[in-house]
């Protein structure tokens, strides 16, 4: 139940700093001359591969946080370091289905 709740709070994160990156982010230093963020569209996976197929990428996006779920539920990690990796990878995967669904893209900012 505690990795529910941490993946619920940490897609609501990650969807309010998104909006928040939409609204008010073109190009930012972050650390100066180290990272800055840059919002981009991103339509396709790692490296724009992909780019006109987004409702496959959603569709395999959907398949990963089925997967990655039941895994939690199922404790195939038994360390709560496995559980919290699974979560961070569960709240990703969910938080890229959204951009694709209700956006298109996926909101990229690194």
């Amino acid at each position: 139940m505690p990795y529910l709740i941490l993946t619920v709070a940490l897609v609501a994160l990650d969807q309010l700093v998104k909006i928040l990156v939409l609204n008010n982010i073109a190009h930012v230093p972050f650390i100066p001359h180290i990272l800055e963020l840059t919002y981009v569209q991103n339509t396709g996976a790692a490296f724009s591969l992909f780019e006109e197929h987004t409702w496959i990428l959603a569709l395999i996006s959907l398949v990963m946080s089925l997967v990655l779920a039941f895994a939690l539920w199922k404790n195939f990690f038994r360390h709560p370091l496995g559980k919290v990796t699974l979560t961070l990878l569960l709240a990703g995967a969910v938080g890229n289905l959204i951009d694709r669904v209700f956006r298109g893209f996926v909101v990229d900012m690194f």
